[in-house]
């Protein structure tokens, strides 16, 4: 358990070199944007800060509780000629690694009291080879001051 403050930025910088590490992924990047062209590195993983909740423990002293999104795009293999069955593979597989890699450490350095996943939702959408996007929700409580 973290005992002082944490910082956003810190946090967010934790979790990308986390998921950087795990072996495979080609991007990694703050804040979902197609690219310019079209064409997406196959997988990635995209981090978003979706919301921020402050409660006040004392004067300056708050505790915020970080809804961060990952967005992951999954492939199955670059034409989109395999069945359904190994793109499905594919996600869950891609899923596990993310879970592991966000768990391992929940101080995220020493910089969150506490890290949990809530939602992990995979588009139907999109869910056609060959590729899928993959909502994965994480909350970070942490500490700060003002």
């Amino acid at each position: 358990m973290a005992t002082g403050v944490g910082s956003k930025e810190n946090i967010f910088e934790n979790l990308k070199d986390v998921i950087e590490a795990i072996p495979g992924i080609a991007v990694v990047d703050r804040q979902f944007n197609s690219p310019p062209d079209g064409n997406y590195d196959y997988p990635s993983v995209y981090i978003n800060d979706r919301d921020e909740v402050r409660e006040r423990l004392l004067k300056d002293l708050f505790k915020s509780t970080l809804e961060v999104g990952l967005v992951l795009i999954v492939t199955d293999v670059a034409d989109g000629s395999q069945p359904q069955e190994v793109l499905s593979t594919t996600i869950n597989a891609f899923i596990e690694q993310i879970i592991t890699a966000v768990l391992t450490d929940i101080t995220r350095d020493g910089e969150a009291d506490d890290t949990r996943i809530t939602t992990i939702v995979v588009d139907p959408a999109n869910i056609n080879p060959p590729e899928a996007a993959v909502g994965v929700v994480v909350e970070i409580d942490y500490f700060r001051s003002s």
